[in-house]
């Protein structure tokens, strides 16, 4: 055999000072801010962080407690997560938490998956889940099941904003909320 020749199992180079390897991103890589080139940049960071998911689990599943199933993760996991996550500098963040979101994530919704993306064509219905993550966030991951196996795979990660009126009318109970300024037009006298 020529030694030369491409073994895919050493596709990813082990050796640390390999350039080539994937690398473990961290929180403080992942960089703030709306603009253009800074989404592209947490998009391609989010893909480093996937490749090296998949060496980290050469098995690419974990398993979810509620669900008591294997979650399993893919290249479309990758592709859609980097393209959605990337968007918001907490979504990219939540992302980092890959292992605790598929682990402890409960289902909260079944609907069936939208024919009309392409992405979702192979899945029968969409279960999207979510995740108190330790800072307080709250992830929604969206996971596909196949039409004839039931196989899950997880499809996206993105964090929950907080409704500003759930934050007001909880601010108001505890006391700190100020009053509300309405934009209602009084009613002409007749």
């Amino acid at each position: 055999m020529n030694n030369n020749s491409h073994n895919s199992l050493n596709f990813f180079r082990t050796d640390a000072n390999d350039s080539r390897c994937p690398k473990q991103i961290t929180a403080e890589m992942i960089p703030q801010g709306d603009d253009l080139e800074t989404v592209k940049q947490r998009s391609k960071l989010l893909k480093e962080f996937y490749d090296w998911w998949f060496l980290k689990h050469p098995e690419r599943k974990i398993h979810n407690t509620a669900l008591n199933e294997d979650i399993y993760v893919t290249y479309l996991s990758k592709h859609e997560t980097s393209g959605q996550a990337a968007r918001r500098y907490k979504s990219a963040l939540a992302v980092l938490k890959l292992d605790y979101i598929l682990k402890n994530a409960v289902p909260i919704l079944s609907d069936p998956a939208d024919k009309n993306t392409k992405s979702q064509k192979k899945f029968e219905k969409m279960l999207l889940m979510k995740c108190k993550c330790e800072d307080q966030s709250i992830v929604k991951l969206t996971v596909g099941v196949y039409k004839d196996t039931s196989h899950k795979e997880q499809y996206c990660i993105t964090v929950i904003e907080a409704d500003p009126k759930d934050s007001f009318k909880q601010s108001k109970k505890h006391g700190t909320g100020r009053k509300r300024k309405t934009n209602r037009r009084k009613k002409p006298a007749r």
